[in-house]
């Protein structure tokens, strides 16, 4: 009987094992695979991102054709308004799109949290139904193998085990995939995250840096007009009463 329950220990520690190298490989092959992460709200917002920047690029390349040209000094400052305008849309673009992040972030973190609990609760589980199977001598797992007559009979019993442990495996490797997968998808999140948020600092500095040259060729205008009508003036002086 001593030899008998020696064996048994042995095949099930070897099993147990088995069990979860199985199950922890294949979820690693698995979360390598899905690594990847798109939403079609976030696509959004970078599809009207993008044409917004299309559009800047048409209308920055318009204003270099015709920076330093003083004849066409009110059409620059029209260009620069446009530009300042398409620059404000990028920022309420951009700022939606990080709140939308903001908020897919927190979920996925939600969501890890409680595959996180799901994975512990069936790992005690399969712990749980172990040691079930070593405490009741009456009619556990572990009593009918130990009444096994030959090693034929205990390693087709230890199988009828598998099928019994098989359930929470497969359950807590299912939580294992899933989980990966949010932490992967999570992982992107952030990284598109920090990169709005440095474009939306970029689009701060550009809609300043038009908004001063506009400023400086409104007061390029204001002098030409002054200019004018000093011009005026001496071609034409006002008449005293």
């Amino acid at each position: 009987m001593n030899r008998n329950r020696r064996l048994l220990h042995r095949i099930l520690a070897v099993f147990c094992a088995s069990v979860f190298l199985s199950a922890s490989l294949f979820t690693l092959m698995t979360s390598a695979a899905d690594s990847s992460y798109s939403d079609a709200t976030t696509a959004a917002y970078e599809a009207e991102i993008e044409r917004l920047r299309h559009e800047q690029e048409e209308l920055e390349s318009t204003l270099s054709s015709i920076r330093g040209d003083q004849s066409r000094a009110a059409e620059y400052g029209e260009y620069l308004s446009k530009q300042i305008s398409l620059t404000s849309d990028k920022i309420k673009v951009t700022q939606e799109l990080i709140s939308e992040l903001n908020q897919k972030i927190e979920q996925k973190k939600e969501e890890i949290e409680q595959e996180s609990e799901n994975i512990e609760r069936t790992y005690a589980n399969f712990l749980n139904q172990i040691r079930i199977s070593y405490e009741e001598a009456d009619n556990s797992v572990l009593s009918v193998l130990l009444d096994s007559d030959g090693l034929a009979d205990l390693l087709s019993r230890v199988e009828r085990l598998s099928s019994l442990l098989d359930y929470d495996k497969r359950l807590k490797q299912k939580y294992e995939e899933s989980k990966a997968s949010l932490v992967a998808a999570k992982a992107v999140l952030e990284d598109s995250l920090a990169k709005q948020q440095k474009y939306s600092e970029e689009l701060n500095a550009d809609i300043q840096n038009y908004e001063r040259l506009l400023a400086e060729n409104e007061d390029y205008l204001n002098t030409l007009a002054m200019n004018a009508e000093d011009a005026r003036n001496l071609l034409h002086p006002p008449i005293n009463a």
